[in-house]
């Protein structure tokens, strides 16, 4: 489990790179949503994110592991593969459009509340 993402060092590594976070999106297979969500300390990164990140931006993948805050890539390694992490090949029942299905429908949620609010203000 990583313990902080430096998004400052991504963004300069993108940066000088001429790339953005939709080349890392692309590269990994993700979607910007998720890149965010691991760049806003907000959802964990896998290892093979990692090996992703690290062929993206030409560096080893230690020191992408280094930057997602993760301290020891190996036994990361050997944790995912044990908890049939995505590495495993062992499927978990839950995928991508499941979870992005669940985003939506939150950030529905997130501007209803924000319309009832904004009219509760606007009363008071």
């Amino acid at each position: 489990m990583a313990l902080f993402f430096d998004y400052e060092w991504f963004d300069d590594r993108l940066k000088s790179l001429g790339l953005g976070r939709d080349s890392l999106a692309r590269n990994s297979g993700m979607t910007v949503d998720e890149i965010d969500m691991i760049f806003d300390d907000r959802r964990a990164i896998s290892v093979s994110e990692i090996h992703s990140f690290a062929d993206t931006l030409s560096v080893n993948p230690e020191i992408i592991a280094k930057y997602c805050g993760v301290s020891d890539l190996a036994l990361e390694t050997r944790i995912q593969e044990t908890a049939g992490g995505p590495e495993s090949g062992i499927e978990t029942g839950v995928s991508r459009e499941m979870i992005m299905g669940l985003h939506e429908r939150i950030d529905r949620v997130e501007q209803l509340l924000e319309m009832v609010l904004t009219k509760l203000d606007a009363r008071g």
